[in-house]
């Protein structure tokens, strides 16, 4: 696991455990849950601030892309499979080692 993986659990978690120690010895009113729908109440920032950072925590990241040094295309799968053929076809070596 990352090290940004890790803080991120353990924030999780460490918040997990805060909010269940507020309610057990301060009483629902002193949630993380009731600060956040209070807040949502009295302004739509706050909830829109936290869609933006959890959207950016759990939100789909795509992968990197490689870009095909013979034909400056950029693509997901590595190598370029149409350079390949095309290099097979004319009977090149693609020294891809298959």
């Amino acid at each position: 696991m990352r090290p940004a993986h890790m803080i991120i659990t353990a924030c999780f978690i460490g918040l997990g455990l805060l909010d269940l120690y507020l309610i057990a010895f301060c009483g629902m009113d002193a949630s993380i849950s009731r600060f956040l729908q209070m807040g949502g109440q009295q302004s739509n920032l706050v909830l829109i601030v936290l869609g933006y950072i959890l959207g950016h925590i759990f939100g789909f990241m795509e992968p990197n892309n490689y870009k095909c040094p013979e034909c400056n295309i950029v693509k997901r799968v590595e190598p370029c499979v149409e350079c390949r053929e095309r290099k097979n076809k004319n009977g090149e070596n693609d020294n891809t080692g298959s």
